[in-house]
């Protein structure tokens, strides 16, 4: 039948109509009314065939199936039910209580108004309920749902699912797959099912449950129950506003009760317990009973405190924490766990009755024991004076804030800041990174790869064994590397005076500031760094008395070497001095000096040094031992002096003084060299030209590719870079003063090309 054409007729109870193939549009009308009223079945069946058909249903209870082809079919009043079967269909219930399928395709589907059941089947289906108590079955494929307005259960099925349960008290699985689930209005039922899931409770008191995967759940407004219990998963859970009850369960969960009296419980895993500020001071009855804390492990954490006071239950048979105190009157200690410890004190904990009021008392001492700890006790509300820190071994984070604190982070990579104060602070063993903040500190970095920081005020920086690098920032700072073992034993933080040592930052004219650094190495290869500014290393014989918490350690530091065991120096930008020529600076294998661009002034004396001075008008002054200097851009002044020297000016108009031994002068490129470029002592027999990649097709014949041109008392050696030119494409390469070729002075011989 083609209903392509126009048809009449009559009604018979149970008539099936067929449109076979082709693209139909097809409107049932409501002229069975009569028929329905008379007592026969009022229902008309239809099936579409192939092809993009549009059928619309009448206001009687239809059934429609779209066949094959992307349908279009419209249910209108009545208890419908409408099957797209293939292809990409849109299906409209309206009013009724209808069942609406799908089938395979991305299909389009509405219930609008009535109790409607909904089943996507495969592919990516996008279904609207409508008004009305809807079950929806999504099915294989990237989904997105909106139950709409109504209590709907809504099933995601396999696939990355996106379902929002809109109004009404809703009940969402969101089954496999990383699905974005949200309740809306409501108290509402969601399940995650496996994936990685986002769930989104909403207003009302929802049940939030992640099940397996790497779950975040927000409770949002209302008293919500939140669980993970006995799923896998490392789990974000939000319990927002409202009293809610979160339960973690295997991973490392995150549980952050947010506004409300809540109540949490950690599983297995190591879990951080956060809390979120709220207005009034009803949360600190949050713990049942009070004063005691009940987790199921102890490696679970408590952090950003959501109550006033909690003491640490005695039963370790129960796993009890030992994460929190509020101390009181006394020397009071908190005590961690060997697991992983989180300890928040910071500016979202609740606020106390008064808001003048600290919302942590009495804090003198906290041991984390071993594990990976967080200490954080940076909130400026925080009431506590000198605490002492032991984080014990372990990869530990630690930040204290006023007081003068003492800190040890034991064994294991450590970031430490202890904030203002006149602070001791101690790796331990590790690659550790510390940060004194303002305050005369004292900080150790023990052994391995350290980074130390003093900040503002007078500080002792002490790398220890291992490649180092400190920075003592502003003040009169001490840099150490490695003790000797008598500065062991100190106890309590204090201030420490008379510390004559200084490392400079934008000094201006080095004439009026001489500045008397204290630097030791130890062992391993120590860098200590300058600033961006014009630095100033002078080490001279000044004798350094230094009183250090009260322990007066004058033997110690008098007449040690100001400088010892340093094997690097880097100043970064700005015109450097560093002077280097006191006996006590103690090295004999030799210093790295990079002094970065600008006017840098170095001197160097025993040891096999090594110096740039990079862009800039530089002077650099070796002294004894086998040298290397290197001028970089500028006009560059290069002393050799003592020793078996390389010098090489790079660009510029540079002046070179190899002095005694048998030097080296470098040249890389022709465009290097110039007649005002000048060596002002070379030593036939004894020093070398060394030209290195500047000849192009070098034969051997050194005469088709150099020559020297005499002058008054000077020789020019000019050079054809690729000797073809017949003695006609010579250039000046450098200036050799007080010597001649015909005189003696230089010979062929003394030039090296490779």
């Amino acid at each position: 039948m083609n209903f392509n054409n126009v048809l009449a007729g009559t009604y018979e109870a149970g008539t099936q109509y067929n449109a076979l193939s082709g693209n139909d549009h097809v409107i049932m009308a409501d002229t069975l009314a009569a028929a329905a009223a008379a007592g026969y079945d009022p229902t008309r069946v239809f099936d579409a065939g192939a092809g993009d058909d549009v059928i619309i249903g009448g206001s009687l209870d239809d059934i429609i199936t779209g066949n094959s082809g992307n349908d279009q079919l419209f249910g209108n009043a009545g208890d419908d039910q409408l099957a797209g079967d293939d292809g990409d269909d849109l299906i409209s219930g309206g009013a009724g209580n209808d069942f609406l399928f799908g089938g395979m395709g991305n299909d389009t589907i509405t219930g609008d108004d009535g109790n409607d059941y909904i089943e996507g089947n495969e592919g990516a289906d996008n279904i609207s309920g409508g008004n009305g108590n809807d079950l929806i079955d999504a099915g294989d494929g990237n989904d997105i749902v909106s139950g709409g307005s109504g209590d709907d259960t809504i099933v995601g099925g396999a696939g990355n699912d996106t379902i929002n349960g809109d109004d009404g008290d809703d009940n969402i699985a969101g089954d496999d797959g990383n699905d974005i689930l949200a309740g809306g209005n409501g108290s509402d039922l969601i399940e995650g099912g496996a994936g990685n899931d986002t769930i989104d409770g909403g207003a009302g008191d929802d049940y939030l449950y992640g099940d397996d995967g790497d779950d975040i759940i927000n409770g949002g407004d209302g008293n919500d129950v939140i669980g993970d219990a006995n799923e896998a998963g490392n789990d974000i859970l939000n319990g927002n506003a409202g009293d809610d009850i979160i339960q973690a369960g295997a991973g490392d969960d995150i549980l952050d009760g947010g506004l409300g009296t809540d109540l949490l419980y950690g599983d297995t895993g190591n879990d951080t317990f956060r809390y979120s500020v709220d207005s009034t001071w009803t949360n600190a009855g949050s713990i049942t009973p009070p004063g005691t804390w009940l987790l199921s492990n102890p490696v679970d954490t408590i952090a950003s405190l959501d109550v006033y006071a909690v003491r640490a239950a005695v039963n370790t048979s129960m796993n009890m924490s030992h994460d929190i105190y509020a101390g009181g009157d006394g020397f009071d200690t908190l005590y961690g766990t060997s697991g992983n410890d989180f300890i928040y004190i910071h500016d979202n904990t609740v606020p106390s009755p008064s808001p003048t009021d600290p919302r942590i008392i009495s804090i003198e001492s906290i041991e984390t024991g071993d594990g990976n700890d967080i200490i954080d006790l940076r909130s400026a509300t925080v009431s506590y004076g000198d605490v002492f820190v032991d984080a014990g071994s372990g990869n530990d984070v630690i930040w204290t804030q006023d007081g003068n604190d003492a800190i040890d982070g034991g064994d294991g990579f450590d970031v430490i800041s202890s904030g203002a104060g006149d602070d001791l602070v101690n790796g331990g063993a590790g690659n550790d990174m510390i940060d004194g903040g303002s305050g005369d500190d004292y900080l150790i970095g023990g052994s391995g790869i350290d980074t130390l920081f003093g900040g503002d005020g007078q500080d002792i920086l002490e790398g220890g064994t291992g490649v180092d690098f400190m920075n003592g920032g502003t003040g009169d700072d001490m840099f150490i590397a490695v003790s000797d073992g008598t500065w062991q034993g100190l106890a309590s933080t204090g201030r420490f005076s008379e510390v004559t040592v200084q490392i400079g930052n934008g000094l201006g004219n080095p004439a009026h500031h001489i500045f008397q650094d204290v630097y030791q190495g130890g062992d391993g290869y120590d860098t200590i760094m300058g600033t961006g500014g014009n630095d100033v290393f002078i080490l001279d014989s000044l004798k350094v008395s230094i009183d250090l918490f009260g322990n007066q350690i004058d033997p110690m530091i008098r007449n040690m070497p100001l400088l010892d065991s340093i094997e690097h120096i880097v100043l970064g930008d700005g015109n450097d001095v560093v002077n280097l020529l006191s006996d006590r600076f103690n090295y004999t294998t030799g210093v790295t000096v990079e002094a970065g661009n600008g006017d840098d002034y170095i001197w160097t004396q025993k040891g096999d040094d090594t110096l740039y001075g990079g862009a800039g008008n530089d002077r650099l002054d070796a002294d004894m031992g086998n040298d290397q200097l290197f001028g970089g851009d500028g006009n560059d002044v290069l002393l050799g002096r003592e020793g078996d020297d390389i010098l090489d000016g790079g660009a510029g108009n540079d002046q070179l003084y190899g002095g005694s031994g048998n030097d080296t002068f470098v040249y890389h490129d022709v465009s290097e060299g110039s007649a005002t470029e000048t060596i002002q002592d070379f030593q036939t027999g004894a020093d070398t030209i060394h030209l290195e990649d500047v000849l192009s097709g070098f034969n051997g014949n050194l005469s088709e590719f150099v020559r020297f041109v005499d002058g008054a008392g000077f020789t020019i050696m000019q050079v054809d870079i690729d000797g073809l030119a017949n003695g006609q494409n010579f250039v000046d390469l450098v200036k050799l003063n007080g010597v001649t070729f015909a005189g003696g002075g230089v010979h062929m011989s003394d030039v090296v090309v490779s």
